[in-house]
């Protein structure tokens, strides 16, 4: 496809949208209950997902260190229940000051039939439940309200640095990294909880040729029009353009310098013309709202990347925007 005329010499627009993002409390990164060091449960996730996107293509993985204010278990008290109801209320604690919430949930997805019978126990981080008392399932309370929350408590996470791997099992879970460093150091962990947040995210190029009446729309990755590495460079210098955390500004203005010669050359090397980012995770959970000190917080972000006089222009789209429009 590349190496058709037709294609080849077409004006080309990029959308680029998120395969799939997972999230993780940093706090079970390295302080898991289980001891000190990287827990295999969530090491061995990253390997595998890695071992499954490049079984089908070549791929780099944007991750995010954010942090959100502090939630706690009321371990006293971690739920209120009454015998003729299915849902529950789970008690915690938000913030430093511990601002009491009583949040209303639902525990089958963790196995549990009869929520007035079901055995419990919690920690000021972990609740464990069992329906019989021989079999326990333990998650930990941000888990807990991504999977049973029935009730938005309001929260949103600031994102702090953007970053590229091809390895998500090894250095984004490092405690060494300067990125995670700076953010705890900076923020502080009083009266907040950290996440990484690691994404895959797919590349499809849109481009018309009026001359031949060809319209295409076709994944970057079938193409390798542009290879593994550009492409994921390319998406983290965007993101890190828009976000715009203060503990990335010592490296803000290289950057910035960077991501416009990476956009000339797709213009001059591909007829590239644009990148729109639309990065919205399927699912409404409130750990996906998203801001920085330079953006809102919101579910869905989408903005284009482009240079006007020849300079970085980042240009918000808005919540509405329809992809299709770029696709007509």
């Amino acid at each position: 496809m590349a190496s058709q005329e037709a294609y080849a010499k077409a004006s080309k627009r990029w959308y680029v949208s998120p395969l799939q993002c997972d999230c993780f409390w940093f706090d079970l990164v390295v302080n898991p209950p289980q001891g000190p060091g990287v827990p295999e449960p969530i090491k061995g996730h990253f390997q595998e997902l890695k071992r499954r996107v490049e079984e089908s293509l070549e791929k780099r993985f944007i991750y995010l260190y954010g942090s959100r204010k502090k939630v706690r278990l009321n371990a006293r008290k971690p739920l209120n229940r009454g015998f003729f109801r299915r849902h529950v209320s789970v008690n915690v604690l938000v913030g430093a000051e511990g601002r009491r919430r009583r949040v209303p949930c639902d525990l089958t997805p963790l196995g549990i039939r009869d929520p007035a019978t079901c055995r419990v126990r919690a920690t000021d981080k972990l609740l464990s439940v069992s329906q019989d008392g021989k079999q326990w399932i333990s998650t930990s309370i941000h888990d807990f309200l991504q999977v049973c929350a029935l009730e938005d408590i309001g929260l949103s996470t600031d994102i702090h640095y953007v970053g590229l791997t091809k390895n998500p099992h090894t250095r984004p879970l490092g405690r060494e990294h300067r990125g995670y460093g700076d953010m705890v150091y900076g923020v502080g962990s009083d009266d907040n909880d950290f996440f990484l947040y690691v994404a895959v995210f797919k590349v499809m190029t849109s481009a018309a040729h009026p001359a031949s009446g060809l319209n295409f729309l076709v994944a970057n990755a079938m193409t390798n029009e542009v290879p593994a590495q550009p492409e994921g460079q390319l998406i983290e210098g965007a993101l890190i353009a828009y976000f715009d955390s203060e503990y990335q500004d010592e490296q803000g203005a290289g950057e910035r310098a960077k991501l416009e010669a990476q956009l000339r050359r797709l213009q001059r090397e591909h007829a590239i013309e644009s990148v729109v980012i639309d990065f919205e995770i399927e699912g409404d959970s409130p750990y996906y709202r998203l801001g920085s000190r330079a953006r809102i917080a919101a579910q869905r972000h989408v903005f284009r990347c482009h240079l006007v006089d020849d300079l970085l222009a980042i240009e918000p789209l808005g919540e509405a925007f329809d992809a299709n429009a770029l696709f007509v």
